[in-house]
């Protein structure tokens, strides 16, 4: 994941003690199957919801699905009532970070498994 989905994630956490368990089953679910769509907004990104606690799609998780290697790359997480397109610069970041996840030049991605207590 990116600092930045990190940052993200952890603010959220503290309203929603059932995030991580949200987070889950998102991951569990199949990253070439999103929920609300594919090269979103201009960008390689897939959109797919996550639920607030027991409350279905609060938030959306913009994710990059590299098919090359399987793996998925948690880009950006936003509360849905704040945002509904993604914004220019927004897109230009976003852009950047595929880029850089495709040539391995991105230096501060964050795993899964180093976050874990």
């Amino acid at each position: 994941m990116t600092q930045t989905f990190l940052r993200q994630l952890e603010s959220v956490e503290k309203d929603d003690r059932m995030m991580a368990e949200n987070v889950i089953k998102m991951l569990s679910a199949d990253p070439d199957k999103p929920k609300r769509g594919r090269n979103v907004d201009g960008t390689r990104c897939h959109k797919t919801d996550l639920a607030k606690g027991t409350r279905p799609a609060m938030y959306r998780i913009l994710y990059y699905h590299r098919k090359s290697n399987n793996a998925v790359y948690l880009i950006l997480l936003f509360p849905k009532s704040k945002q509904g397109n993604l914004k220019a610069d927004q897109i230009k970041k976003i852009n950047y970070v595929t880029d850089a996840i495709e040539n391995g030049t991105i230096p501060d991605l964050i795993s899964l498994d180093e976050r874990a207590p």
